[in-house]
C-alpha cells in the first residue's frame, strides 16, 4: 500500500467512529474513488510539502461531500465532524484573502462550520462558516444556482476617486433580539460569495451584549428575486484565551476634549478598543470637526512601537456633553499579550491634507497588569 493510501486510511480510521454513518459512507465513496484513480489523475488531488510527506488535497471534494449531509438541527455540523475538517488544510480558502485576524481564526481553528440554506426561484443562498471571538462576527455567504450570473454578490468599486459598491445583494439586515445591528461585508475573490460582518454594539448601551452561544437573524435581498433569503444563524464564541484590561477608566482633557478609555480587549483574531469622549462640541477647535461632527481616530501602538492595523470603526452619541461621544475601534490583534498599550488620537482631514496630526496631550498609554504578559494570544 502507497503512502497516501496509509495516511487516507489513518485518517478515515481516526474520526470513523465519530461521524454519522451517512457522512462515513459519503467519505468512503470519495476515498474509494481516489486512491482507485491511475496514478496521473491521482497526482492531481495531491500536494507535496518539504518536511511534511504527502498531504490529502482532495478536501474541497470531501468537504463537499461531509458538508451537503452532516448538519444538525440547529444547522450546526457535528463537533467531531468540524474538529476534522479544521485539521485538514483548506486549499484556496476565503478567509485567506481577509485580515490577519480572520487569516488566523481559521489557521487556529476558530471557524464553526454551519450549513443553513433558503432557496427562492432557483437561487440557494447558503451561510457556511462564522467566526466569532466576543467582539466581532464574521460569516461566508455563498450563492448557487443553475443561472449565470455575470455581477458579484459584492465587489467594491471607486470610479474618479468616489466610493460605490456593484452588488448582486442590493441590501441586508443582521439582527439580534429584534434590534438591528452595524453590518458590512467585504469582498472575498469570488464571485458567488461574500462576507458578512458585525459586532457587540453594547459599549454604548444601545443593544444587548452578545453572549457565548446565541443566534443572529440574517436578511439577504438579491437582485432580480422578490422575496428574502431569510436565515437563523447559530453563532457560538470560538476562542477562549481572550484578555481584557478591566475597566482601564485613563483619561486626559485638552481643548475642550475630555477623551477616557473605557476598555480594551485582546482576542487571537480582534484587537478592541472603546473611547468616550465628552465635550461641549461649540467650544471644540474647528480643526478637530468635520460638518460639525468630531472627527477624530486612533492610532494602535504596542509596547515595542509596533502600530496595529486598523479594521473597522464606528462611534455613537446621544449628547456629547452629558453622555460624550463613543467610539468603539478594532485593530488586528495582538500575537502576543504586551506590557503596555498606547492610544495615540489624531485628526486627518481636509483642513490638513489628510495628513496624521497627532494630539500627544490625549495621548494615553495604559499598563497591561497581568500575568498573561508576553503570552501568545494564538495556538502557534
Amino acid at each position: 500500500m502507497e503512502r497516501f493510501e496509509v495516511e487516507m486510511e489513518t485518517l478515515k480510521r481516526k474520526e470513523q467512529s465519530q461521524m454519522p454513518e451517512m457522512v462515513r459512507n459519503r467519505i468512503d465513496e470519495t476515498y474509494h474513488t481516489i486512491v482507485n484513480m491511475e496514478m496521473p489523475a491521482r497526482r492531481r488531488y495531491i500536494r507535496r510539502e518539504r518536511g511534511r510527506g504527502v498531504k490529502i488535497a482532495m478536501l474541497s471534494v470531501l468537504t463537499v461531500a461531509v458538508l451537503g449531509s452532516t448538519v444538525i438541527a440547529s444547522g450546526f455540523i457535528s463537533p467531531a465532524l468540524a474538529q476534522s475538517l479544521r485539521q485538514i488544510p483548506l486549499i484556496g480558502s476565503i478567509f485567506q484573502n481577509q485580515d490577519a485576524g480572520l487569516q488566523t481564526a481559521e489557521s487556529q481553528g476558530f471557524v464553526t462550520p454551519v450549513d443553513i440554506k433558503d432557496t427562492h426561484d432557483g437561487v440557494t443562498m447558503k451561510i457556511t462558516n462564522v467566526i466569532y471571538d466576543g467582539v466581532r462576527v464574521a460569516m461566508v455567504a455563498t450563492r448557487e444556482s443553475s443561472k449565470n450570473f455575470e455581477e458579484p454578490l459584492y465587489e467594491p468599486i471607486r470610479p474618479e476617486g468616489h466610493f460605490f459598491s456593484s452588488r448582486g445583494i442590493e441590501h441586508y439586515y443582521m439582527e439580534y433580539q429584534g434590534e438591528t445591528l452595524p453590518a458590512g461585508m467585504s469582498a472575498t475573490g469570488e464571485k458567488d460569495s461574500v462576507l458578512i460582518f458585525t459586532d457587540d454594539s453594547s459599549y454604548a448601551e444601545e443593544n444587548a451584549p452578545f453572549p457565548d452561544t446565541f443566534h443572529l437573524s440574517v436578511t439577504l435581498i438579491i437582485k432580480g428575486i422578490k422575496e428574502p433569503f431569510n436565515f437563523n444563524v447559530p453563532v457560538v464564541k470560538n476562542t477562549s484565551n481572550t484578555f481584557y484590561v478591566e475597566d482601564p477608566g485613563l483619561s486626559k482633557t485638552h481643548d475642550n476634549l475630555k477623551l477616557t478609555i473605557e476598555k480594551i480587549g485582546l482576542t487571537p483574531i480582534t484587537t478592541e478598543v472603546v473611547i468616550n469622549v465628552k465635550a461641549d462640541l461649540n467650544l471644540v477647535p474647528e480643526k478637530y470637526l468635520t460638518t460639525g461632527f468630531l472627527n477624530m481616530e486612533y492610532e494602535l501602538v504596542d509596547d515595542q512601537g509596533v502600530s496595529m492595523k486598523p479594521i473597522g470603526a464606528r462611534g455613537s452619541s446621544k449628547d456629547p456633553e452629558k453622555y460624550g461621544i463613543y467610539s468603539k475601534t478594532m485593530y488586528e490583534p495582538f500575537t502576543h499579550i504586551p506590557k503596555a498599550i498606547t492610544i495615540k488620537p489624531y485628526i486627518s482631514n481636509t483642513k490638513n491634507g489628510f495628513k496624521k496630526e497627532y494630539i500627544k496631550e490625549l495621548e494615553i498609554t495604559v499598563p497591561v497588569e497581568t500575568k498573561a504578559v508576553g503570552k501568545k494570544l494564538n495556538n502557534d
